[in-house]
């Protein structure tokens, strides 16, 4: 029976439009569609002194700095070099834009009534970036909430550094 995270993730695609679905490694991620501001060409990143180690650097897309998370540490996804035809997925939080590189796009996909799943107890280490599991095409999409992929520590180490 779902519980109130996958409630909550449901309720959150229901009016986003369905959830932004992208590969970090061997593992599928979504985001619900509305948290997703735009996908944007590999670009140079610039680093940014004394940041928390998540933080990769800031990113200049249109004259906008947006802070870069490095989302294959974040989630224990084996490192990578970028290349030239990589993307950067730009996303809003609470707190500001957001933007880290990812491995493939997978579009936008709606999951059906029942289709999403809490996500207590089944990756405890990942649990405060798990808001839901579903499953497209026989493989295990992990749903997150945009505003938990920083630690507040961390989101606020980036405001101190900067005015993103």
């Amino acid at each position: 029976m779902p519980d109130d995270a996958a409630e909550n993730a449901r309720d959150k695609a229901a009016q986003s439009g369905g959830f932004f679905v992208f590969g970090v490694g061997n593992q599928l991620h979504g985001l619900p569609l509305a948290s997703v501001d735009k996908i944007v060409r590999a670009a140079e990143i610039t680093s940014l002194p004394k940041a928390p180690e998540t933080v990769s650097g800031l990113l200049n897309v249109r004259g906008k700095i947006i802070p870069v998370v490095n989302i294959h540490r974040l989630f224990n996804a084996p490192p990578r070099e970028m290349e030239l035809d990589d993307c950067f997925v730009i996303a809003n939080t609470s707190g500001g834009r957001l933007a880290f590189l990812v491995d493939s796009i997978h579009g936008v996909v709606e999951f059906g009534p029942g289709d999403l799943d809490g996500s207590q107890g089944l990756f405890p280490e990942l649990e405060r970036f798990i808001e839901a599991v579903g499953q497209i095409n026989g493989k295990t999409v992990l749903i997150h909430d945009s505003d938990k992929l920083l630690s507040p520590g961390d989101a606020g180490a980036i405001r101190r550094q900067t005015d993103c």
